[in-house]
């Protein structure tokens, strides 16, 4: 019995100097939520469609609890005169909230300080949180968080924050991060398919944005998400607008193969490339990924590239380059 006991304990003094592991597989989720407001042109001020697009990143563990969360937003006026023409160039691009930091302009203002910081203080409250309890969060009839922990922090409206990291909390899967790993969230935005109206057809708008949920180890990417939206209205020869804008704006990974690529690109529907392209650079460091050689068409030359992805991707290299900033 004694050598017994000695036993126990030797093993439980063993473990006990075994530092516990920090290994441990997380989920991760990557979802966005689109609004649009349009406005009509006069002869005296430009028409315009807002594009307000906010995303959410999220690690979750194996107890549905989020172990980091990054939110950003873009809001994307594109604009028009009262003749039907663009008044900001097709090539225009646009920076995020997060980039924008205090040139957003809010911090004068608001109680609690920019866009950026309420965010974080946001994002912060929401770490150690399960899906249950984001989609609890009450809020009053302006939007704006009724709980005193939160408003500690974050005082701005707030409802597209709760809708987003619920959102990117279900949409959570298994790309190969492990517990420790950081969690970053970037995106590019641009209008380049934005286009005049003409006497026979009318003008567009359409904001295109790409967006990544990236975790990284070391600087070597343990796993990565990509997405996109194209947030879309028309307008008439005179600037004013026609159409829907209230309509729910679903992202390329959402509209899976109702997004109509397949059968015309090779390599199958975009979400099957993207994953493609996710696969390649997972285990490459960020500078490394950045780097991937590419046509003067935005293609990929490497060929165990193109093996799965023969899509312009510029666009989530543009992504990867983000990372090493």
């Amino acid at each position: 019995m004694k050598k017994l006991f000695s036993l126990v304990l030797c093993l439980m003094m063993t473990a006990a100097l075994i530092p516990a592991s920090a290994e441990g597989a997380l989920k991760t989720g990557l979802a966005a939520v689109v609004t649009l407001t349009p406005a009509d042109a006069t002869e005296n001020k430009d028409g315009q469609v807002r594009n307000e697009v906010t995303f959410a990143a999220v690690t979750v563990d194996e107890d549905g609890k989020i172990v980091d969360c990054k939110i950003d937003s873009y809001r994307a006026d594109i604009t028009f005169d009262a003749t039907g023409k663009l008044t900001k160039d097709a090539g225009t691009k646009f920076d995020s909230k997060r980039e924008m930091g205090e040139a957003y302009g809010m911090g004068a203002v608001a109680p609690k300080g920019e866009w950026d910081k309420q965010t974080e203080g946001f994002a912060a409250y929401c770490v150690g949180k399960t899906l249950d309890e984001i989609k609890g969060i009450a809020l009053n009839e302006e939007g704006k968080a009724t709980d005193e922990d939160i408003l500690a922090t974050t005082t701005i409206s707030m409802g597209d924050f709760v809708k987003v990291v619920a959102l990117a909390v279900e949409k959570a899967e298994d790309h190969g991060a492990q517990a420790g790993d950081e969690l970053k969230l970037v995106s590019v935005a641009d209008m380049h398919a934005s286009k005049d109206a003409t006497e026979n057809k009318d003008g567009a708008t359409q904001l295109d944005a790409t967006y990544a949920a990236v975790t990284l180890k070391d600087g070597v990417i343990t796993g990565i998400v990509i997405d996109a939206v194209q947030p879309k209205a028309t307008f008439s020869a005179e600037g004013k607008v026609t159409g829907d804008t209230t309509a729910e704006v679903l992202s390329k990974l959402e509209k899976g193969d109702a997004y109509g690529m397949n059968g015309v690109a090779p390599k199958g529907e975009w979400y099957q490339q993207v994953a493609g392209f996710c696969a390649y650079v997972t285990g490459k460091t960020a500078a490394d990924a950045a780097g991937i050689a590419m046509g003067e068409d935005g293609k990929a030359t490497d060929e165990d590239l193109l093996a799965t992805t023969t899509i312009s991707i510029g666009e989530f290299v543009s992504l990867l380059e983000k990372l090493t900033k």
